[in-house]
C-alpha cells in the first residue's frame, strides 16, 4: 500500500513538472511572422517600402503576436478609393507592390488612425516612403488603460533602406525614388478621400481635421 502511494505521488509530481514545462514553453516568445515574398513590379506598379514603428514614451513597443502590434496597415489610393492591406514585419518593415499613384494611410494595426500620405511616382519602379514613428501615450480610465497616438515623425534611413530593398528583391535594377510620407493635407485629394471614408464609417470630417492637425 505504501509503495502504491509512493508511486502515485511520483506520478503527481511528474504531472506537475510537465505542466510547468508546458506553461514555460507557452510563455516563450512566439516566432516573428515573415513578410510575404516580394516580387518585381509589373507595368503600372511600384514597390513601396519603408517602416512603421510604434513607440510608447519614445521607446519601441515589443512585438507581441497576441496584441498584434505590427500586423498590417491599410492604405487607400486617392484616385479610385481602392484599399490595400500591407503586411508589417516585427520590426515594422514593409514591402508592397502597389499600383502607382497617391495614397493616404487609413489605419495602422487596425486601430490607430494615421493621417499620412505618400506618392508612388509614375516614373519610378520603387518608392521609399521613410520610417514613420508613431509615438503613443497611455490613457487610463475606469475600465483600464489604452494607447492613443500622440505625435508622428518621418525619418529617412538612407542607404540602409536601399540595402533592405536589394535583400528583399534580389536582382532589382529598376529606378528608385525617395518620396517620404507627409501629412495628408500636403497631398492633393488625400484629406478629402480620408474624410469620405470616415463619413461612411460614421466619423465626422471634424474628427479627420483634428487628426490631420495632430499629425502635422
Amino acid at each position: 500500500m505504501l509503495l502504491q502511494l509512493t508511486r502515485q505521488g511520483q506520478r503527481a509530481r511528474l504531472g506537475i513538472l510537465c505542466g510547468l514545462l508546458l506553461a514555460l514553453a507557452g510563455c516563450a516568445a512566439a516566432p516573428e511572422p515573415p513578410l510575404p515574398a516580394a516580387r518585381a513590379p509589373e507595368a503600372g506598379e511600384a514597390i513601396v517600402f519603408g517602416k512603421i514603428v510604434l513607440l510608447e514614451a519614445g521607446s519601441p513597443l515589443p512585438y507581441d503576436p497576441k496584441a498584434a502590434l505590427y500586423p498590417e496597415f491599410t492604405v487607400i489610393r486617392i484616385a479610385d478609393d481602392r484599399a490595400f492591406t500591407v503586411a508589417l514585419a516585427a520590426d515594422g518593415a514593409f514591402f508592397a507592390v502597389l499600383p502607382k499613384g497617391a495614397y493616404v494611410v487609413d489605419a495602422v494595426a487596425r486601430r490607430y488612425r494615421v493621417p499620412m500620405a505618400f506618392v508612388a511616382p509614375p516614373d519610378a519602379d520603387a518608392a521609399y516612403v521613410g520610417r514613420l514613428e508613431l509615438d503613443l501615450v497611455r490613457e487610463r480610465g475606469l475600465f483600464g488603460s489604452w494607447l492613443r497616438p500622440d505625435h508622428m515623425d518621418v525619418k529617412d534611413e538612407g542607404d540602409t533602406a536601399e540595402h533592405a530593398l536589394a535583400a528583399r528583391v534580389p536582382g532589382f535594377d529598376g529606378s528608385l525614388s525617395r518620396a517620404l510620407m507627409v501629412g495628408a493635407s500636403q497631398v492633393p485629394g488625400a484629406a478629402q478621400r480620408l474624410a469620405a471614408r470616415r463619413r461612411r464609417e460614421g466619423i465626422t470630417p471634424g474628427d479627420v481635421l483634428q487628426a490631420i492637425i495632430i499629425g502635422l
